[in-house]
C-alpha cells in the first residue's frame, strides 16, 4: 500500500484529467463527487450517497459482475490498483462507455482513500467498432468479408467437437461474366448488382454464413451439410435463384452464377485449405458456363500445379525466345495463287511445338497477351516484308487480335511503330477479331478500330457464325469481311443446312461489298462446293499446313506444290 502525498495525488490526478475524480474516504465511506457527474449521466450524487452503491444502479446488468468483482478484488485484497471498462445507462435512456480506474493511497495511520478515474470513452469503443466492421464486413454489401470468413473456419477447425460432426460444406460463388459487365456498365451498377445479388442470398439462406470473398466472389459456410447429395442440391437451388434477366437500377442485365464447393474431410487440416480446394472447383465450374457448379476433386491439385508449372515457363519462354510464327497461306482457286498469310503463334516447348490451344488462355488471363502479341505483330510484319522484298507484292499478311490488345492504351501507337520500323504498307496488313470482342465492344474498342482501318489495315471478323452472329455488325461496324468458322465447312458433306447457311452467308457478303474466306477447307468435296457457291477464298490443309518461315518461303517459290496437294486430294475422293 502507497503512502499518500500530494505529489502522487498531483500526478495520478494530472495522468487521468480528461474524465472526473471520485474521491472516497475509505475511513468514514464519505465520497467527493464533482458536479460533472451530473452532466456525464444525469444523476445527481450527493456527499451522503454511497457513490458505488448508485453507481451499480446504472451500470448495464452485463457488465456490473466483472466491476464488483474488479473492486472486490481491490478493496478486500488492499491491491494498489485496478482498471475496468463497463457501459452505463444515463438518466436520459442513452447508453455509455466507462474507463473506471482506481488507486488506493494510505494518507494517515488507519485511514485510507480511494481516487477513482471515470472517463466516458464512449467515442472511443464506436471508433473501435467502426474499425471492427472495416476490418470483418464488405463495405458494399455490409456482409462478413474474407478475413471474418477465415476465423470462422479456423474456429471451426480448432474445436474437436465441431470437426467431429464432419458436416461442414464451403460454397464459392462467382458472378458469371461479372468482368464483362464491369466493361459494359458504370461503377456504381457494378455496386448495385453485388448488393442485389447479396439480398436475394440473406433472403433465402437460414442458419447459413454470406461472405463477400473478393471482386464478384462470396462464399457460403454451412455447418449442417456434410451430405454430397445434399450440398448438390443447395448449389442447385442458389443457381435457380439467378440464370435470368435482373432488373437493377433501372438497367436490365442477365445475371447467372458459377458454384465450387468443397467438404471437410480429413485431409483438410485447416481453413486455409478448405478455401483453396473450394476456389479450385469453381475455376472449373467457370470453364463448364455459365449456372454450372463443380466439386473439388483432388485431381485439380494437380491440375493446378500443371498450369501455375505453364505459367512459370511461359515467362521464361518470351526471354528465351521460344515463340515461333507458322504460316498458313490463303488461296484463291479462281486466281489459282496464293494471296494471303495468316500468322499463327507456336511455343517450341522443351522441342515439342506446342499449338496455342495449349497456352492461349492462360496468357489471355494473366495479362502476357499483350507482350506476346507484340511479339507477333513484329515478326508477322517483318515476315510481310521480306515476302514483298522477294517479289511477292500481291500477298497480304493477316494477325489475330485479341479484346486485351484492343483495350491496351498503347496499342495503336505500337502498331504504328511496328509499320514505319519494319517498313511493310498498312495496305498488306490484315487484323483478325473474333465474334467475342463484337459482343463485348466498347465505345473504346469502336475507336481503336475505326482508327485501325484509318490506316489502312483491313480487317476481318474471324471464326464467323461461332458465337452470337448479328448481321447488324456487318453493316455497322468498319470490317472488310469475314472468315467461316471450319465447323460450318466440315459439315458439307452430311448436312444440307450447313450447305444453305453458307450459301447464305456467301451472297449476304457479296451484296454488303465485303470478303469471304473459308477456313478449314480440307476435302476436294468441300472446296467444290465452295467454289460453286462463289466462294473464291479458301484456307486449310487441302493447300498447306502451317509452315515456318523457311518452308514458307519454299513454298511461295514452289506454288504449284499447292495445285498438286488439290489434284491428289481430287483423286483420292474419285
Amino acid at each position: 500500500m502507497n503512502q499518500l502525498s500530494i505529489e502522487e495525488q498531483r500526478n495520478f490526478i494530472l495522468d487521468n484529467i480528461n474524465g472526473i475524480i471520485v474521491k472516497w474516504d475509505m475511513s468514514s465511506n464519505k465520497f467527493a463527487v464533482p458536479k460533472l457527474w451530473e452532466s456525464m449521466t444525469g444523476y445527481v450524487v450527493s456527499e451522503e450517497i454511497n457513490f458505488f452503491g448508485q453507481l451499480k444502479k446504472i451500470i448495464c446488468s452485463e457488465d456490473l459482475g466483472k466491476f464488483m468483482n474488479a473492486l472486490k478484488e481491490s478493496v478486500h485484497k488492499k491491491a494498489d490498483y485496478f482498471e475496468c471498462e463497463y457501459k452505463i445507462k444515463t438518466k436520459s435512456g442513452k447508453i455509455k462507455w466507462m474507463l473506471h480506474k482506481g488507486k488506493i493511497f494510505d494518507y494517515s495511520k488507519g485511514q485510507t482513500l480511494m481516487i477513482n478515474y471515470i472517463s466516458d470513452i464512449t467515442d472511443k469503443k464506436i471508433y473501435e467498432s467502426e474499425i471492427r466492421y472495416l476490418a470483418y464486413y464488405d463495405i458494399t454489401t455490409n456482409i462478413p468479408n474474407k478475413l471474418f470468413m477465415t476465423v470462422k473456419l479456423n474456429k471451426f477447425f480448432n474445436d474437436a467437437s465441431l470437426k467431429s460432426k464432419r458436416n461442414l460444406v464451403l460454397f464459392y460463388i462467382c458472378i458469371y461474366n461479372f468482368e464483362k459487365i464491369k466493361d459494359v456498365y458504370r461503377q456504381d451498377f457494378e455496386e448495385a448488382l453485388l448488393k442485389k445479388v447479396s439480398d436475394i442470398f440473406k433472403n433465402n439462406l437460414n442458419n447459413e454464413i454470406l461472405c463477400k470473398v473478393e471482386d464478384s466472389k462470396f462464399a457460403i459456410i454451412d455447418y449442417s451439410c456434410g451430405d454430397v447429395e445434399k450440398a448438390r442440391l443447395k448449389a442447385e437451388y442458389f443457381l435457380s435463384l439467378f440464370n435470368k434477366m435482373m432488373e437493377i437500377d433501372g438497367e436490365k442485365v442477365f445475371v447467372a452464377l458459377n458454384i465450387g464447393i468443397s467438404f471437410y474431410t480429413d485431409g483438410v487440416i485447416n481453413g486455409d485449405k478448405m478455401m483453396r480446394n473450394s476456389d479450385m472447383a469453381l475455376m472449373k465450374a467457370k470453364k463448364l458456363g455459365k449456372n454450372q457448379y463443380e466439386f473439388y476433386e483432388e485431381k485439380m491439385n494437380v491440375e493446378i500445379m500443371d498450369r501455375v508449372k505453364i505459367e512459370n515457363d511461359l515467362v521464361k519462354a518470351i526471354v528465351n525466345n521460344e515463340f515461333i510464327l507458322y504460316y498458313q497461306p490463303q488461296v484463291d482457286i479462281d486466281k489459282m495463287e496464293i494471296y494471303g498469310l495468316e500468322a499463327l503463334i507456336r511455343w517450341n516447348y522443351n522441342g515439342t511445338i506446342k499449338f496455342p490451344s495449349y497456352f492461349i488462355d492462360i496468357v489471355e488471363q494473366n495479362g502476357m497477351i499483350n507482350e506476346i502479341g507484340k511479339f507477333v505483330l513484329y515478326e508477322a510484319f517483318v515476315q510481310a516484308k521480306r515476302c514483298n522484298d522477294l517479289g511477292y507484292e500481291k500477298i497480304y499478311m493477316s494477325v489475330n487480335i485479341s479484346k486485351k490488345q484492343l483495350e491496351e492504351d498503347s496499342f495503336l501507337d505500337f502498331v504504328d511503330f511496328v509499320l514505319k520500323n519494319t517498313g511493310i504498307k498498312a495496305n498488306y496488313i490484315c487484323f483478325e477479331i473474333t465474334e467475342r470482342i463484337l459482343i463485348d465492344l466498347s465505345e473504346k474498342m469502336l475507336s481503336v478500330l475505326s482508327k485501325i482501318k484509318d490506316m489502312g489495315i483491313k480487317i476481318f471478323i474471324d471464326d464467323f457464325g461461332t458465337k452470337y452472329s448479328s448481321l447488324n455488325y456487318l453493316k455497322d461496324l468498319p470490317i472488310d469481311g469475314i472468315k467461316i468458322d471450319k465447323s460450318f465447312i466440315c459439315n458439307i458433306q452430311n448436312c444440307e443446312k450447313s450447305k444453305m447457311i453458307l450459301k447464305s452467308i456467301v451472297n449476304l457478303a457479296g451484296d454488303l461489298n465485303i470478303e469471304v474466306i473459308a477456313e478449314g477447307v480440307e476435302t476436294y468435296e468441300q472446296l467444290k462446293f465452295l467454289k460453286s457457291i462463289k466462294c473464291n477464298k479458301m484456307q486449310g490443309y487441302i493447300f498447306s499446313r502451317p509452315v515456318d518461315s523457311e518452308k514458307l518461303i519454299k513454298n511461295l517459290k514452289n506454288s504449284y506444290e499447292i495445285w498438286d496437294n488439290i489434284s491428289e486430294s481430287y483423286n483420292k475422293e474419285n
